[in-house]
């Protein structure tokens, strides 16, 4: 890289998460995904300094897409002050942006390695627009102690719970001490008789590892967004942003029965909690 451009490159630093001022004494009031996009931009232009002269060549060109790549993952860490309603069409729009600066990267870069900078905006980027599809979420934990046997479960909108975004896992289930039993957004809340609810920032997998003999071992809980681990994941997505994705396939008596009849013994299996991040 020249020195022109490693100045262009050196002078063009990541933008903050400061918010914006609250608008009033609501913290409820609406805000419009253009107003809330608009701000990160300004925020966003105001610390670049594109440098006037010299061969900064692709890096010149790729600040302003840059640009567009961190205002994009920075609105959305906001969205949850948005109308629920409102948030499909914020996700769907800051998709589009994100595709479009990624589409000019690609063809400033095309030929040469891309900067190792400008990947890890874009994989910023498309990890904020998947994490916006869990704000607000909250976990439904199972402290213990012993083992719970989750019921019949009452999800305030059918049977399908295609409203928003829901995992459980499925009646008949068996949840050891500490895992997550369900979790949810942009939806009305489940309750499980027992079970903590609490904020998270990212949801959570159970994967039931099952050993030659047809037993289960031990329970690994893992954010969904790392690699997928061995095991028989506990968790039935049932919906995602509003989209129907699945149902439990079996009875609750019938998984019930399945599960004792796997369980070594009467205790509970050892459970294994992966880094989150």
């Amino acid at each position: 890289m020249s020195c022109e451009a490693e100045a262009a490159r050196s002078e063009f630093v990541p933008v903050t998460s400061e918010r914006p001022a609250d608008e009033g004494p609501d913290d409820t009031h609406a805000l419009t995904w253009a107003a809330l996009l608009a701000h990160w931009l300004d925020v966003a232009k105001a610390t670049v300094a594109l440098p006037d002269q010299g061969d900064a060549g692709r890096w010149k060109r790729s600040l302003p897409h840059l640009i567009e790549l961190h205002a994009t993952a920075l609105a959305l860490t906001d969205i949850t002050r948005l109308r629920v309603e409102d948030r499909a069409v914020a996700r769907d729009k800051a998709d589009v942006l994100a595709k479009r600066a990624n589409a000019q990267l690609q063809t400033i870069w095309r030929g040469v390695p891309m900067a190792e900078d400008i990947v890890e905006a874009q994989e910023a980027a498309a990890r904020a627009i998947r994490r916006s599809l869990y704000a607000g979420l909250v976990e439904l934990y199972w402290p213990g102690p012993g083992i719970l046997e989750v019921p019949d479960l009452d999800l305030g909108d059918g049977a399908s719970g295609s409203v928003g975004t829901l995992a459980v896992m499925p009646p008949g289930s068996l949840a050891m001490p500490r895992e997550p039993v369900a979790w949810f957004a942009e939806r009305p809340p489940i309750a499980i008789e027992g079970c903590v609810a609490r904020e998270a920032d990212e949801p959570r997998q159970v994967y039931r590892e099952i050993g030659a003999d047809g037993r289960f071992v031990r329970d690994l809980v893992a954010p969904i967004d790392g690699d997928l681990l061995s095991g028989l994941p506990m968790l039935v997505v049932h919906s995602l942003a509003g989209t129907p994705i699945g149902l439990p396939p079996k009875t609750r008596d019938e998984w019930l029965r399945l599960q004792r009849g796997a369980m070594p013994g009467a205790d509970p299996l050892p459970v294994i909690e992966m880094p989150t991040g």
